[in-house]
């Protein structure tokens, strides 16, 4: 299997243990040393270093975006970079939003991720109040 294939299944699994709640299974496709970006306007927008800093945010995240109703709507992999075209519905509204996120492997894990969102809809509405 090659290097973009490897990658591919890789973050495919990771996504898919996230939509069922397997939090130790997709952490286990994550590095210690992970950096997460997420864009600056979001309620828990930020950069957030190391695993337990992540798992923290994904906590808060999950107030905001319904992860069971995460889809992955495309995957696109060249070597070490592995880019999803996702959709989750967000909690208090029930909108289905559409993001991106770039991965970032390393030695098997994911080593980056930064997110790109398409239409934030009612999140940005939300920027002001701090679920955290």
């Amino acid at each position: 299997m090659s290097v973009t294939e490897t990658n591919r299944r890789i973050v495919t699994e990771m996504y898919e243990a996230g939509q069922r709640g397997e939090l130790e299974t997709f952490f286990g496709h994550v590095a210690d040393d992970v950096v997460l970006t997420e864009p600056a306007y979001l309620p828990y927008g930020g950069t957030y270093r190391g695993a337990e800093a992540v798992r923290e945010v994904f906590g808060v995240i999950a107030g905001y975006l319904d992860m069971n109703s995460l889809t992955i709507d495309r995957l696109v992999a060249d070597e070490d970079h592995v880019f999803a075209i996702l959709s989750s519905n967000q909690i208090a509204t029930g909108e289905r939003i559409m993001l991106t996120e770039l991965s970032i492997l390393r030695e098997g894990k994911v080593a980056e991720f930064r997110v790109f969102f398409h239409e934030a809809g009612s999140l940005l509405e939300l920027a002001s109040t701090d679920l955290r």
